[in-house]
Parts: C-alpha cells; sequence; structure tokens
C-alpha cells in the first residue's frame, strides 16, 4: 500500500501552523503573499518609499502630477494672502488672474525656472520663494532617486508552460513542466524549490510539502530548463 502524501512532514513558510478555513489562497499568483494585518495604525505600517517603489506607473505619474498641482496651489495661496502688491509686473485685474498668476509663479520658483516676468519685491514675498525653491530641490531630487529606483529594481521574468505533464520517467512516475527565460539577459546559479499547497482531508488544516526535483540548481539558465519532480 503506499503511504499517503499527507503523512510526510510539512515545509515551515512562515505562515505558522494555525489552520485558515475555507480555500483561502496564501500566495497570489504573481507570487505577492496574501496577508492582511489587523490591528495597527495604518500609518504605523505605511513605508512610503516601498509603495512609491512598487505601485503601478499610471499610479506613480498620477500622484507625482497630483503633489505637484497641490504644492503649487499652496504656495500660490500664500503669495495671494501676502498680497498681489508685493509683486513686480503682476498685470491680473481680478482674483482669479491673479491667483493664476501666482500659480505660475509658484512653478516657476519650485522647478528652479525662474523667468523673472513676474518677480517679488519685498522681504515676505522673497522669503517664501526662497523655501519653495529649497523644496523644490529636494522634492525633485526625491522623485528622480524613487524614479530611477523603479528603472534599476532588478527583476526576473519567468515565464511557465500552461500544461503540466504526468508522464513515465526513467523507470517510475513523474510530473513535468517546462520554465523558460524569455528576456536577453543570462541568469546564473538558478535554484528552484517546488512546494504544494493542499488541505489535508485528515485534519482539515493546509500543509505545504516540498517537492523533489531532479534538478534543483543550474549553473547557467540560458535556454529552457524541464523540471522533473519525482
Amino acid at each position: 500500500m503506499k503511504k499517503s502524501i499527507f503523512h510526510f512532514k510539512s515545509s515551515e513558510l512562515g505562515f505558522g501552523s494555525k489552520n485558515v478555513e475555507g480555500q483561502s489562497r496564501f500566495l497570489n499568483k504573481n507570487g505577492t503573499v496574501n496577508i492582511r494585518r489587523k490591528g495597527k495604525n495604518m500609518l504605523s505600517h505605511f513605508d512610503i518609499f516601498h509603495f512609491m517603489i512598487n505601485v503601478k506607473w499610471k499610479y506613480f505619474f498620477l500622484l507625482v502630477l497630483i503633489s505637484y498641482l497641490i504644492i503649487n496651489c499652496i504656495f500660490a495661496s500664500i503669495y495671494y494672502y501676502l498680497g498681489a502688491e508685493n509683486f513686480g509686473n503682476l498685470t491680473a485685474t481680478n482674483s482669479f488672474e491673479k491667483f493664476q498668476e501666482l500659480f505660475f509663479f509658484s512653478a516657476q520658483t519650485l522647478t528652479t525656472v525662474g523667468y523673472g516676468y513676474v518677480y517679488p519685491h519685498s522681504a515676505s514675498v522673497s522669503t517664501v520663494a526662497a523655501i519653495e525653491s529649497m523644496l523644490g530641490l529636494l522634492g525633485f531630487a526625491l522623485a528622480t532617486g524613487i524614479l530611477y529606483g523603479r528603472f534599476s529594481k532588478p527583476k526576473a521574468t519567468i515565464l511557465y508552460s500552461e500544461n503540466m505533464l504526468l508522464a513515465p520517467y526513467k523507470d517510475q512516475t513523474a510530473l513535468m513542466f517546462r520554465i523558460v527565460n524569455p528576456k536577453q539577459n543570462e541568469l546564473v546559479e538558478i535554484e528552484a524549490q517546488l512546494i504544494v499547497s493542499m488541505l489535508n482531508p485528515e485534519t482539515n488544516s493546509r500543509v505545504f510539502l516540498t517537492l523533489n526535483l531532479e534538478r534543483q540548481k543550474l549553473v547557467f539558465y540560458l535556454l529552457i530548463g524541464q523540471l522533473f519532480i519525482q
């Protein structure tokens, strides 16, 4: 009689031994962990750097654009509160046009472009403009660093065969599937580990079993790799 697969020792992946009811996934299909942390303040475990590094590109540029508009609106409001008479060449006649010109002045100051058409001629406005210039330099340096981090983040893309094959192999039965490196780069010192997750009907608990591979390590991974699970 064959020994039940559930009698083998279950691997510990860091999820603990507590059983999860139902068919909940521990790992998503894209490799991320399906874990929700509760009982803490949202800001206590929020990491803005990793959020900006991992967020989708469209949301990244949208956040940058929204932040840029909000900062300019805040400084334009400060300039408007200090008074339009503290600016030279401010030709607007109504409140909306004054705020619009001050908004563009803020954008020129924040980016240190400084066209000079509208210029401050009081100590208070010049002080605010100096602070805005400093914040602009720091802000764009931070955004550039995050943008570089997104481009430089290493990412190995592996494609898997859609179907697996269960067939005789070397006088035994093996489960076989193929993986391939679709990129033009060369991967070296590749190690593979295959873990199957299933519910044990005897204990109604989830177990993680490490499957034995014919080859668990490759020095060079250039073409197609085929995994045989004995």
